[in-house]
């Protein structure tokens, strides 16, 4: 491993080369509390605050002696702000980020996502491959699948091809926002350098996924001439491995891959181990495992190393699980016996291992509990090797769900404990300049080996979702149950979701969650319609809370011809203001019930007409129960006797 410089001032820790930071949300008086580790090297501290949408922070907000640890600040209902706290000790600093927030809307449309998938594994996939669609639909996402040529060995041509599909569709589907690689799908190479500082055995092109998402810029080759013992990483003029080693654009599309070729350290194969982390993700999505909310650092390389690599751990859980829920461990066991969220390790690496932290072979044949990993050794972040630690992490059981090597350079994971997906802190950490998200080391900024590997869709929390979904035809509406395990008491309701395709995009039919088991859709789509059910929760975290969404169940297909026949009711007038009139066409008196309800499945008005007359006038208040006028809106009156059950809406203008 490269070294650099001992500091003058030494830091106590790795610790003090981070800002662990967590908030207090008092939503009473609309203020956060930021609260945050100390350093007795301290000469001050200066935060920085920026609207999450904002792209620099711009000017120091307020800047604080060495002995505050405590920042009270107002904010918004629904907003999401972003602080980073720099603190200035002697002869270096440190530097923490979170993004704080309380009563979040639920975030119903992601946007698109692309799955590319190798042409020779998916046979053996595709029914988890529709299960990975129906589960991307169900979390907000619009999901769409490719298959791409299988590549073993480096391919400019795939490359090349796979790029240029990704392109096409980017330009046809403007919101394409994330692409998910299954299987072997070639690996582009770039570069000429060993950011580990193993040179010159690891000079070379290194795997750089980040190929697939960057637009502009120039990809050159014809410069570098490395000739490397390893003939994968030789890069050669014309040979259809990149020049670059730093980005000159910008990554614009969310990342991730799932890859199971060439770990023969597993018993099982290479469609077993996909089938086996596919199984994972939904299970994941579903609440079917579920790990506690702890975080664990491990630091096996301390402070010898000016960059203080740990540090990247200490400053990525706190805004998660709050300061003092990150173990410090010994990882290689706690995993074994323990579940975690999040997980980082560092030490001497190999290509299969980081010393005293994780092993592949112990990956193959025992539990490994953290959901989302990060790592840092020599060797291993250079991922398409034999046997290769990170991508071994996702063939691990019962949990691996993501994994990231994160050291060099640091990665930005704070906005993960607010709601984003995987792939958001991806991008963010791949497009990461020093100046505006410095951090201990600035090292490896930009650098082309940036990747995550594993589903970047993925996000740290997920709500149980209900256990079915059920659409019948209403008359001339569309009647939705559901059920689950559920106290209404315990979350904030359900939304309401409808497509005309099972993996299209759902639309959004209750601006507001309702506490009911049933909706009843009064203008559902003529011909197909699908309907989605998503349950909402507060998720509470260390950088505040958000409204939370299952993945969503999805109903049964239900087909809906718009030709209806009302004529044996007529209501009048329509719209409405306080009274409405029925008459019943009827040759013989008649019993029944008139039940009216709102949009949100609210009963309102309840009664029994007995022998009523054909052609009689009958008068109904649309009052509620202290005598006060609805609001304006749409509402249902059905019509119920034992030869008919008829519903019809009515509008309602104040």
């Amino acid at each position: 491993m490269l070294t650099f410089n001992v500091f003058a001032a030494k830091p106590n820790s790795v610790k003090d080369l981070a800002v662990m930071i967590e908030a207090y949300i008092d939503s009473n008086n609309k203020k956060v509390i930021l609260n945050w580790s100390h350093d007795t090297n301290t000469y001050k501290y200066i935060i920085y605050k920026k609207l999450v949408s904002d792209s620099t922070f711009g000017s120091p907000y307020i800047e604080l002696n060495k002995n505050i640890t405590t920042f009270t600040d107002s904010l918004s209902p629904g907003t999401i702000y972003e602080y980073q706290i720099e603190r200035d000790a002697w002869d270096y600093w440190a530097y923490g980020y979170i993004a704080v927030g309380y009563d979040i809307p639920p975030v119903h449309y992601h946007g698109t996502c692309l799955i590319l998938c190798d042409d020779s594994v998916y046979v053996y996939l595709e029914d988890l491959l529709d299960s990975l669609k129906l589960n991307l639909s169900g979390d907000g996402w619009k999901p769409f699948i490719e298959k791409v040529p299988r590549t073993i060995d480096f391919n400019s041509e795939n490359v090349q091809f796979t790029k240029s599909l990704i392109v096409k569709f980017k330009d046809t589907h403007t919101d394409l926002k994330s692409v998910i690689l299954i299987g072997r799908v070639a690996v582009p190479y770039s570069g000429s350098f060993a950011v580990d500082g193993h040179s010159p055995d690891h000079d070379g092109a290194w795997p750089t996924d980040v190929f697939y998402s960057v637009f502009e810029g120039s990809w050159t080759d014809n410069i570098t001439n490395i000739k490397s013992d390893n003939p994968r990483i030789i890069n050669l003029p014309g040979d259809g491995k990149y020049d670059q080693t730093i980005l000159n654009a910008s990554s614009l599309l969310e990342i991730g891959r799932i890859d199971m070729y060439n770990l023969p350290a597993f018993q099982e194969n290479e469609i077993e181990l996909l089938r086996r982390y596919l199984i994972k993700n939904h299970n994941f999505r579903n609440s079917e495992i579920k790990t506690s909310d702890s975080t664990i650092v491990n630091d096996f390389f301390g402070l010898d190393y000016r960059e203080g690599f740990a540090a990247s751990g200490w400053m990525n859980f706190a805004p998660v699980s709050g300061i003092n829920m990150i173990s410090n461990s010994h990882l290689r066991d706690a995993v074994k016996k323990r579940s975690f969220l999040l997980a980082y390790g560092c030490g001497a690496g190999s290509f299969n291992s980081v010393s005293q932290t994780v092993y592949t072979d112990e990956l193959a044949s025992t539990p490994f509990n953290a959901a989302f990993s990060l790592f840092f050794g020599s060797y291993n972040g250079d991922w398409d090797s034999e046997d290769n630690v990170l991508r071994a992490t996702l063939a691990a059981e019962p949990f691996g769900l993501g994994t990231m090597w994160s050291g060099r350079p640091f990665w930005f994971l704070h906005h993960l404990a607010i709601g984003y997906n995987l792939g958001y802190s991806t991008k963010l950490s791949q497009n990461a300049l020093p100046d505006i998200y410095p951090a201990a080391s600035p090292y490896a900024r930009r650098f082309n080996h940036i990747a995550l590997l594993g589903d970047p869709t993925l996000r740290l929390h997920y709500v149980k979702p209900v256990d079915f979904v059920i659409a019948e035809k209403f008359n001339d509406s569309i009647m939705i149950n559901w059920s689950g395990n559920f106290n209404k008491d315990n979350v904030n309701g359900y939304y309401v979701y409808r497509s005309n395709s099972i993996h299209g995009k759902y639309i959004l039919l209750n601006s507001q969650a309702v506490k009911d088991t049933f909706y009843i859709d009064i203008y559902p789509n003529a011909g197909i319609n699908h309907y989605m059910i998503r349950v909402e929760d507060i998720q509470y975290t260390a950088s505040g809370s958000y409204n939370n969404l299952s993945t969503g169940k999805i109903s049964n297909s239900i087909f809906f011809n718009t030709v209806t026949n009302n004529n044996l009711i007529n209501i009048f007038p329509n719209p409405i203001s306080d009274y409405l009139n029925f008459i019943i066409s009827s040759e013989e008196m008649t019993d029944f019930i008139v039940t009216i309800i709102d949009l949100n499945g609210k009963q309102i008005f309840n009664k029994e007409y007995k022998n009523v007359l054909n052609n009689q006038v009958y008068e109904i208040q649309f009052l509620d129960e202290n005598g006060m006028s609805l609001p304006s809106n749409i509402y249902l009156i059905n019509f119920k006797s034992n030869n008919f059950n008829v519903t019809q809406k009515v509008i309602k203008i104040n």
